[in-house]
């Protein structure tokens, strides 16, 4: 693990919007990881979730495993290995966390969704391969939105799916192609606090916004590496104040919205320092702003915090002291 030492050198590595509403972009605090498969590293974390206590769960996806730790990144134990049984997984894509505490995973490969309880004790499964409602093609991402309702991207089929917090299937919307409400290659997936849905479609490189029951809604981006573009955008969060993050992989950085999509701020760029990323796929905020991310490629979860929030910063350096 490594904090960071002060916060007076990380100009080099913030990128500052520019626009009217121009915010300054979270500051880097810490990170964890390395590649491997002892706990606390990782090979290829596609995601990360925050409960609802505070404890972080990292989808560690070429290890078939969940990892959980507490607030201090402090590993507190993994479940999962390769297999298609109860609690067994092949490449789990993502991981959320419901109001009371329960775990979501998308099995991607085994074409399905998981439930599991904050320790890793399995709970229930549905799903399976199939387009029909309720079973899936490669789903990726997945959230917990207002009434613990659940929504998955079935990206193989193009579409949202939509269900209750026992597996119960409740709605679905999407179909393949480049106009409103369809998907050309989906991936990520955010609810906001009034239950509004955003997902990344990826070879678009746009964000697209629905209601809680599939109706769109607008959708924002283009091409490209300005402020508001993308090149091939990843994982979404939306943090208490209805803002949206997006991993926008390719450009190596983070773009922060509001809910309209009206761009705020960005941050980061190719690299394995600290504020810097190596394909970033998946992120998580809380409702204070701190945005924690998978940096995938350099196998390391980072987390920033606003600039509003300097006492943070200041306590992950006396943490790091005890490690020592």
């Amino acid at each position: 693990m490594r904090i960071a030492p002060a916060l007076g050198g990380l100009a080099a590595i913030i990128l500052c919007a520019t626009t009217a509403r121009a915010e300054q972009a979270p500051v880097y605090v810490m990170e964890w990881g390395g590649y491997g498969t002892a706990p606390g590293n990782f090979w290829f974390p596609s995601d990360v979730a925050l409960s609802p206590n505070g404890d972080i769960y990292v989808a560690d996806t070429q290890n078939n495993r969940i990892q959980r730790f507490d607030k201090d990144a402090v590993p507190l134990g993994a479940w999962g290995s390769l297999g298609a049984g109860d609690g067994q997984m092949s490449g789990p894509g993502a991981v959320t966390v419901d109001s009371q505490g329960n775990v979501y995973v998308t099995d991607t490969g085994n074409h399905r969704v998981q439930k599991f309880s904050a320790m890793g004790a399995f709970i229930r499964k549905w799903g399976g391969p199939g387009n029909g409602n309720g079973l899936f093609v490669d789903p990726v991402a997945i959230e917990v939105g207002p009434g613990d309702a659940v929504y998955v991207t079935d990206t193989g089929n193009s579409r949202v799916q939509k269900f209750n917090s026992d597996g119960q299937y409740l709605a679905k919307w999407g179909t393949a192609g480049s106009g409103d409400g369809q998907f050309d290659e989906m991936f990520g997936l955010a609810v906001a606090s009034n239950g509004d849905v955003f997902v990344s479609d990826v070879t678009q490189d746009r964000i697209q916004h629905f209601s809680s029951v599939g109706a769109f809604l607008g959708a924002w981006g283009t091409s490209g590496s300005g402020d508001g573009q993308f090149t091939s955008p990843r994982g979404l969060a939306a943090d208490g104040s209805g803002n949206i993050y997006v991993a926008d992989m390719l450009n190596n950085r983070v773009q922060k919205f509001d809910g309209g999509g009206e761009f705020l701020s960005k941050w980061g760029a190719f690299g394995a320092n600290d504020g810097q990323f190596n394909a970033p796929l998946g992120l998580t905020a809380d409702s204070q702003g701190r945005v924690y991310v998978s940096d995938t490629l350099n196998n390391r979860v980072q987390k920033f915090v606003p600039p509003a929030l300097p006492t943070e910063a200041s306590t992950w350096g006396r943490i790091k002291a005890g490690y020592r």
